[in-house]
């Protein structure tokens, strides 16, 4: 079994590579990009390609792969704001959508049907520590927006730009809606804010908001 990850070199990606290699059985190969000039090669080593691009790098992405693309091979993309129907417009081949904070601690996979899991179980069993599986775009749309939030609110309140009783209304608020246990979460000490936002993104949205509003829950709506 070989697995690509495209997009290695950015933040995602990078963790991306160093979450897999420290749980993947010993015959599963890993190989990440390091620049795009690899991307055809890697593709048509691999038997499963992960996606963690920019979104609006992926449409050349699979316009670039797709010939390389054979009914063999599955995509497991993590790739925010893109519909499966999306790529399916460019690809024919199976796959799963994904979302994560950066430390694994909640995640989500929506999994189609034609989806075949044999020798990648480990993924969807072991790299994220609380999983819920979502049935539709809808469902992984909502579940990204409220991940950003939930990261967002505790590490602001880490950096003291929230306090804990706002941050509680967030919190209460989010759970009722991931029905996770956020106690659960752990971060490296020398997590920050930085992080997970950058300018113009839904991360930095969602800050901006609960800076101006500590005391009111944000909706997707909100950010969008």
């Amino acid at each position: 079994m070989n697995i690509a990850v495209i997009g290695a070199q950015g933040k995602f990606g990078s963790k991306l590579i160093e979450r897999i290699s420290s749980i993947k059985p010993t015959h599963v190969s890993l190989r990440g990009t390091v620049d795009k000039g690899h991307n055809l090669e890697l593709v048509s080593w691999a038997d499963l390609i992960i996606l963690s691009v920019k979104p609006n790098q992926l449409m050349d992405l699979l316009n670039e792969i797709k010939s390389d693309l054979t009914n063999k091979k599955q995509i497991l993309t993590f790739v925010a704001g893109v519909n499966i129907s999306e790529y399916e417009n460019i690809v024919s081949i199976p796959i799963t959508r994904g979302m994560s904070d950066p430390w694994w601690n909640v995640g989500g996979f929506l999994i189609p049907d034609n989806f075949n899991k044999t020798d990648i179980d480990f993924i969807f069993d072991k790299m994220i520590n609380q999983i819920v599986i979502l049935k539709n775009d809808k469902d992984i749309q909502e579940f990204t927006f409220l991940i950003s939030y939930l990261f967002v609110v505790i590490l602001a309140r880490k950096e003291e730009f929230i306090s804990n009783d706002s941050s509680n209304v967030h919190i209460s608020y989010i759970q009722t809606k991931l029905k996770i246990q956020t106690g659960d979460i752990v971060l490296p000490e020398n997590s920050t804010i930085k992080d997970i936002t950058t300018e113009g993104g839904v991360s930095k949205k969602i800050l901006d908001f609960i800076l101006r509003n500590p005391n009111s829950s944000i909706t997707i709506n909100e950010v969008s």
